[in-house]
Protein backbone atom coordinates (compact mmCIF):
# COMPACT_ATOMS: atom_id res chain seq x y z
CA UNK A 1 0.00 0.00 0.00
CA UNK A 2 1.10 3.42 -1.40
CA UNK A 3 2.11 5.88 1.59
CA UNK A 4 -1.04 8.05 0.69
CA UNK A 5 -3.33 5.78 0.94
CA UNK A 6 -2.12 4.47 4.07
CA UNK A 7 -2.78 7.80 5.25
CA UNK A 8 -6.04 7.97 3.02
CA UNK A 9 -7.03 4.63 5.13
CA UNK A 10 -5.79 6.05 8.76
CA UNK A 11 -7.46 8.99 8.47
CA UNK A 12 -10.95 7.83 7.51
CA UNK A 13 -10.34 5.50 10.44
CA UNK A 14 -9.75 7.85 12.80
CA UNK A 15 -12.36 10.31 11.52
CA UNK A 16 -14.93 8.77 9.30
CA UNK A 17 -18.32 8.44 10.05
CA UNK A 18 -17.77 5.48 12.41
CA UNK A 19 -15.36 7.25 14.23
CA UNK A 20 -15.82 8.56 17.99
CA UNK A 21 -14.66 12.37 16.82
CA UNK A 22 -16.73 12.15 13.91
CA UNK A 23 -19.96 11.45 16.45
CA UNK A 24 -19.54 14.88 17.64
CA UNK A 25 -20.44 16.23 14.46
CA UNK A 26 -16.77 18.23 14.11
CA UNK A 27 -15.72 16.70 10.96
CA UNK A 28 -19.01 16.58 9.30
CA UNK A 29 -17.43 16.44 5.66
CA UNK A 30 -16.43 12.70 6.42
CA UNK A 31 -19.66 11.83 6.47
CA UNK A 32 -20.54 11.95 2.87
CA UNK A 33 -18.94 10.21 -0.15
CA UNK A 34 -17.03 12.99 -1.18
CA UNK A 35 -14.75 13.31 1.49
CA UNK A 36 -12.10 11.02 0.19
CA UNK A 37 -11.88 13.53 -3.18
CA UNK A 38 -11.45 16.17 -0.63
CA UNK A 39 -8.79 14.17 0.91
CA UNK A 40 -6.50 12.94 -1.75
CA UNK A 41 -7.27 16.47 -3.08
CA UNK A 42 -5.97 18.34 -0.39
CA UNK A 43 -2.62 15.69 -0.61
CA UNK A 44 -2.05 16.73 -3.94
CA UNK A 45 -3.24 19.92 -4.90
CA UNK A 46 -5.17 21.80 -2.01
CA UNK A 47 -4.69 25.14 -3.23
CA UNK A 48 -6.39 24.18 -6.60
CA UNK A 49 -9.54 21.99 -4.47
CA UNK A 50 -9.74 25.64 -2.66
CA UNK A 51 -10.14 27.21 -6.10
CA UNK A 52 -12.96 25.09 -6.91
CA UNK A 53 -14.64 24.98 -3.88
CA UNK A 54 -17.85 26.93 -5.04
CA UNK A 55 -19.78 26.88 -2.18
CA UNK A 56 -22.48 23.72 -1.94
CA UNK A 57 -20.36 22.49 0.76
CA UNK A 58 -19.87 24.95 3.66
CA UNK A 59 -16.33 25.89 4.24
CA UNK A 60 -15.70 24.80 7.38
CA UNK A 61 -16.29 21.62 6.15
CA UNK A 62 -12.76 21.79 4.00
CA UNK A 63 -11.27 23.81 6.81
CA UNK A 64 -11.65 21.20 9.55
CA UNK A 65 -10.51 18.89 7.50
CA UNK A 66 -7.00 20.62 7.07
CA UNK A 67 -5.67 20.22 11.05
CA UNK A 68 -6.27 16.67 11.59
CA UNK A 69 -4.45 16.62 8.19
CA UNK A 70 -1.39 18.39 8.65
CA UNK A 71 -2.03 21.34 6.82
CA UNK A 72 -3.30 25.18 7.49
CA UNK A 73 -6.51 26.32 6.22
CA UNK A 74 -7.27 26.42 2.79
CA UNK A 75 -10.42 28.84 2.98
Amino acid sequence: MNTSRERLVRLFAEYGPQSAIAKHGRHELLAHPVSLIALERLSTARFALALLWDGELPDRWLNDLCGPWGIGEVL
